[in-house]
Order: C-alpha cells, then sequence, then structure tokens
C-alpha cells in the first residue's frame, strides 16, 4: 500500500505546501521482525525527504489537555502529568463512544488515522505483553525489576485518570487500553526541545511529542544515516537521508544508540550482537547517620550533610557500563565518597571546595584518590558488585521454548532468543568489567608498593599458600 494514499498520508497532506507528507515511492510492508514497516519501491537518492509533517499535526501535552478538558469532572487538569495527558487522549481512540459526548469536541479528536495504522496490542512486545512464563524468563536481570516499577507505575496514573474524568468517560479506560497507549508513547514519543514542538523556551525538561508519520519508520542504529530537519518558520519537521536507499529495502530512522535493555524494555526487539549494549550498576546510598543530641556540637562530615550539596549528576545513581568493561570513572568516584570516613570525607569537602568547580562531577573526578585504605576498599566493593551481579546471571538455567506449565502462559521461540542474547551480552560485559578490575587492582597495588605504602597483599597470599 502507497504511504501517501493511506488515510494518514492524506492527513499529512497540506493545502499550502506540496512537501508535506509521505515521499511517492514509499510503501507500507508487513516485516516479519519489525511488523508494519516502510519500504521503498525504487532506488532513493541521498538527500531526499522521507516524510516531513507539520507540527499542527503533532499529539503534544497541550493538545492533548485542549481535547480532554471538558471531559474532565473539574474541568482542570493541572495535575496531569505529561504522559497521563497523551495516553488518555490515545486510549479513548480504543473506543469510540466517547464521541457521543457533547463536549467531546471532533475538532481536538483528529487522529484516526494515525491511531489505526499503529500496532495492535495482539502485535506488542515489549515485556508487559509477555506470558507469566515468559517474565520469568528475566529473573536475576535488571530487566525484571523495571518491568514490574513500569507497570505499577501506569496502574497508579490510570487510578488518577479515571478519579479525574467524567465517569462514563473514565470507565471507557480499561487497563488494557491504557497499557496500549502508554506503551505506544514510550515507544514512539520525541523530545519537544529536539523538535522545538509544544515549547516556547527550551527551557526545563523536554516534554513528550508524537509526530504522525515521521514515527512510522523503524529504529535501527546499526549504521543508519538520518537528519531529523525541523523548520520552526515553516513548523514543519521532516527525516532526510543522509545516503542513498536501494529499491526495495527497508528505510529506517535511528532514534540513537540504545542498549538491548532499553530497546526489550520500551519497543520490544533487540538488535543481537549490538554493539550500543550496556549494563547499568545502580549504587544505593548509605543509610543516613543518626542527629546528634542536639546539646552535642558535631564537625562531622556525612553523606546526608554532603548530599544536599551535589549537583544532579553526583546524586545519580545509575551508572553504565559500556561493551569495553571500561566502569564510569563517576561510579568509582561515588564509591570513594560513599566508603570514605568521616576523616576522609571532610578532605573530599576540602578539596572540592577549594577547586572552586561547584559539586559536580567535574569538581569530584578531579579529587582522584583520597587515601590507599579508601581506594582499596573502593576497588574491592565494585569486584564485589560485579560478581554478585554476574553470578546472579550465571545461575539462571533455560527453560527452552513452548515449555512452562498451561497456567503460565509458556514461552515462545521469538521471545526466548530475545532475552538469551540479552543475557549473553550482559554476562559478557560484566566478565570484562572483572578483567579490567582485576588489572586495576593489581596497578594500584603496585602505585601504592612504589610510594612505600604496604597494603598487606602479600601477607595474606603468604598466609593462603601456607593454609
Amino acid at each position: 500500500m502507497d504511504c501517501s494514499q493511506t488515510r494518514l498520508g492524506h492527513y499529512l497532506l497540506s493545502p499550502t505546501d506540496s512537501t508535506i507528507g509521505f515521499n511517492k515511492t514509499l510503501v507500507f510492508k508487513q516485516d516479519p521482525i519489525y511488523g508494519t514497516s516502510i519500504f521503498s519501491k525504487n532506488k532513493l537518492e541521498k538527500g531526499s525527504t522521507i516524510v516531513s509533517a507539520s507540527f499542527d499535526t503533532a499529539i503534544t501535552p497541550n493538545s492533548s489537555k485542549s481535547a480532554l478538558k471538558p471531559l474532565t469532572r473539574d474541568k482542570s487538569l493541572a495535575h496531569w502529568s505529561d504522559h497521563q495527558l497523551i495516553a488518555t487522549y490515545l486510549a479513548l481512540y480504543l473506543d469510540s463512544s466517547f464521541l457521543t459526548i457533547p463536549e467531546a469536541s471532533s475538532q481536538h479528536w483528529k487522529h484516526a488515522p494515525y491511531v489505526e495504522l499503529l500496532p495492535k496490542p495482539a502485535d506488542l512486545t515489549t515485556p508487559s505483553y509477555w506470558t507469566e512464563d515468559e517474565r520469568l524468563l528475566l529473573q536475576g536481570t535488571n530487566l525484571a525489576p523495571a518491568v514490574l516499577e513500569r507497570q505499577k507505575k501506569w496502574e497508579m496514573e490510570l487510578e488518577g485518570v479515571r478519579e479525574w474524568l467524567r465517569p462514563e468517560v473514565g470507565e471507557l479506560i480499561t487497563w488494557d487500553a491504557y497499557l496500549w497507549a502508554s506503551t505506544m508513547l514510550s515507544s514512539r514519543a520525541f523530545p519537544s526541545n529536539l523538535l522545538h514542538v509544544d515549547s516556547t523556551s527550551m527551557v526545563g525538561d523536554p516534554t513528550p511529542v508524537l509526530l504522525p508519520g515521521i514515527d512510522m519508520l523503524n529504529h535501527s542504529n546499526e549504521g543508519v544515516k538520518v537528519s531529523w530537519v525541523s523548520d520552526v518558520v515553516k513548523r514543519t519537521m521532516a527525516i532526510v537521508i543522509d545516503e542513498d536507499v536501494p529499491a526495495d529495502y527497508q528505510v529506517f530512522n535511528t532514534y540513537g544508540a540504545k542498549s538491548n535493555e532499553e530497546l526489550i524494555l520500551g519497543y520490544g526487539f533487540h538488535i543481537p550482537s549490538n554493539r550500543s549494549d550496556t549494563v547499568f550498576l545502580k549504587l544505593s546510598l548509605p543509610p543516613p547517620t543518626p542527629t546528634p543530641p542536639t546539646t552535642v556540637r558535631t564537625t562531622s562530615t556525612t553523606i546526608s550533610t554532603i548530599l544536599p550539596k551535589l549537583t544532579p549528576e553526583l546524586t545519580n545513581v545509575r551508572h553504565a557500563v559500556p561493551r569495553s568493561g571500561v566502569l564510569p570513572e563517576e561510579l568509582v568516584a561515588q564509591m570513594r565518597l560513599f566508603l570514605a570516613t568521616d576523616e576522609e570525607r571532610g578532605e573530599i569537602v576540602r578539596r572540592a571546595e577549594e577547586d572552586g568547580e561547584g559539586w559536580g562531577w567535574e569538581s569530584l573526578l578531579g579529587i582522584g584518590k583520597v587515601g590507599w585504605e579508601n581506594e582499596m576498599d573502593v576497588l574491592s566493593a565494585l569486584e564485589g558488585m560485579l560478581e554478585s551481579k554476574v553470578e546472579g546471571l550465571r545461575r539462571w538455567r533455560c527453560p527452552g521454548s513452548g515449555t512452562g506449565d498451561g497456567a503460565g502462559g509458556g514461552v515462545r521461540k521469538e521471545v526466548l532468543d530475545m532475552v538469551l542474547e540479552y543475557r549473553r551480552s550482559q554476562v559478557e560485559i560484566l566478565d570484562k568489567a572483572l578483567e579490567n578490575q582485576q588489572v586495576r587492582m593489581e596497578a594500584a597495588i603496585e602505585q601504592a608498593a612504589a610510594e612505600g605504602v604496604d597494603l598487606g597483599f602479600d601477607d595474606i597470599e603468604e598466609e593462603e599458600e601456607e593454609g
């Protein structure tokens, strides 16, 4: 089917700008991996515009608010999040009976041609749509709690949505409808600051926006060369290819480098041997130090006294380890701070304040090690963290596709393949990180010895040999 001849293709057309819409050589086809996909009937030359759309066709928090406001109990949406606004707007399209309500103005509900081309719930492969047996495949991985946290968050959002909407409207939004809409938003939204949509200034966090037509291209981070061209004067967004695309080839977009963990959670697919794969390590903040009696004066430097001074990136306890296995220096610096003694933290504060750069990574990274005892504690703790992580992944045993009891729904081969690749890559990265940590530990011991510091490792090795 020619993209330009679909209802969506006609919807994108502009009476004043003939360049708006799908390239005439594009067609929709079903791909066994990606589902509905865009292919080119003829060769596309470098510099060709694949699709362009007016900002006016976008689904934004503001446009969703305009459509939903007449359908709320108190006509106020100030407490709704951007995600709730757009997800609710999309979810209502699954039951069009709400349009019989006089207040549901048709001028705000114009995206049916777009919604009808979106994947149906039965076609979705994100973990929220997996069987119970398939979710069990994620045991011991970061994805297992991430899936549960996301579902709990969306369920809580839906409770608020139903409470705020008029009863006859709220009852139309089932959990299945809200889950579908939330999945569409998580897998297809663009940030408004990139597109200059729904944002008069670039200050603050960007809002999510959906651009019909623009988001129909599937993602690939394997050498795809495209440009996102935003024209704030014409108020249009276009995708332009920066390389030739042969005839009968699928045309891809790229959302940037993404790990398989991100792809599986948000999009429901993975990339074999993904060069952008990572393992996320998350630190736990040390427990707060008990507050001394008011009659006692103290000058102690605790984590609780330091944290309020830190910039947001310094308090972020989630760190990505790339395929090289090299731990981020931000993680090492954070561990130095968390494992430091009270006296060592005082020294960290003194150096950071002398640095004059503020409490950001630039300041803390420049401090380096605060002492050999702290440094060895840090390296040992990181090694233990990595070992615990990889052992948890290795303890898991593959059940095989088609297995599982009847109540659990069984395991589909495509899901099993996805999980096996994800787990294999996680173990591979962690093994590499452990190798790097061993090299770093040996180098630290040698450097300490060169500075005349005896860390006691020789005595430990002698005791082990005698034992």
